[in-house]
């Protein structure tokens, strides 16, 4: 606002020759001490099979780190069981090792 003042006085126009950049930053508050940006879990990232004996989808469940294709491979970065919904499952066919990629908002196992 009085930035010409400034540039124009013999003292202070040395000092502010150019506009200077005024600039604000929050402070945190408690939400910021509380609460993380993204969630921390002691789980082994990978696909593994449940707990429950009677699970007509873990027999098919491989535990795997990553899911290997023909051209790369995608390293998992969760936990994921049959239990699990809103997943992107891989199925490999076990005549010709072809790939089917789907996905589901449904828990794995009542998908299949």
């Amino acid at each position: 606002k009085n930035f010409k003042l400034l540039q124009n006085d013999s003292e202070t126009g040395t000092i502010f020759s150019q506009l200077p950049l005024i600039s604000f930053k929050r402070d945190k508050n408690i939400g910021n001490f509380l609460v993380r940006s993204s969630f921390q879990t002691n789980d082994q990232s990978g696909t593994f099979k449940c707990a429950r004996t009677r699970c007509k989808t873990c027999p098919f469940i491989h535990n795997v780190e990553k899911i290997s294709g023909p051209k790369r491979s995608i390293k998992i970065i969760d936990h994921f069981t049959c239990t699990s919904a809103n997943v992107i499952y891989c199925i490999t066919c076990t005549y010709c090792n072809k790939l089917y990629i789907g996905e589901t908002g449904r828990r794995l196992g009542d998908r299949f």
